[in-house]
């Protein structure tokens, strides 16, 4: 068989690791050809959705864009969550939340450096019914006020 952009041979016989048994290239993955005293070497495509190793903080959310939790190098950015992801579909990733650094732009989104209940911002992070919040940003933590003049008074000591 003469080489060609589908074939590898990366020094041994086990699927999974981007060259076949039978030194073909797996979908997902990229393979230099080697040389006659160097094996090929196989690395998974990023940006593609795909994902086979989800050690070292690794993702692929099917794009190649910084700051959206997934790196262009397809690594979980800081105060990021990316799960989901494997080898049918990529990863959903999320802003880490009760962190207090707010991530994303939402106006139903808060961040207030905790995960309580009943003070603006919900566990979830979202903000509760007769609360307003700032945005926050990946160095503020969100700060919730009670809304005035809706008639509600939250006691902050005595949760609801």
């Amino acid at each position: 068989m003469l080489p060609s952009s589908t074939y590898c041979d990366d020094g041994n016989s086990r699927n999974g690791d981007g060259c076949t048994s039978t030194c073909g290239i797996e979908p997902g993955w990229t393979c230099t050809l080697g040389t006659s005293s160097t094996a090929s070497t196989c690395s998974e495509i990023c940006g593609d959705g795909i994902i086979f190793d989800k050690t070292n903080g690794k993702c692929d959310d099917g794009n190649v864009i910084d700051g959206d939790g997934c790196s262009s190098r397809c690594v979980t950015e800081s105060n990021w969550s990316c799960t989901g992801g494997d080898s049918t579909k990529k990863d959903t990733c999320r802003d880490v939340c009760g962190d207090g650094k707010v991530m994303l732009s939402s106006s139903t989104y808060c961040d207030d450096g905790n995960s309580l209940n009943n003070d603006g911002c919900t566990s979830a992070c979202g903000i509760e019914t007769g609360w307003t919040c700032t945005l926050g940003s990946a160095t503020t933590a969100s700060i919730c006020s009670e809304i005035c003049g809706d008639g509600i008074i939250y006691d902050k000591t005595n949760s609801k």
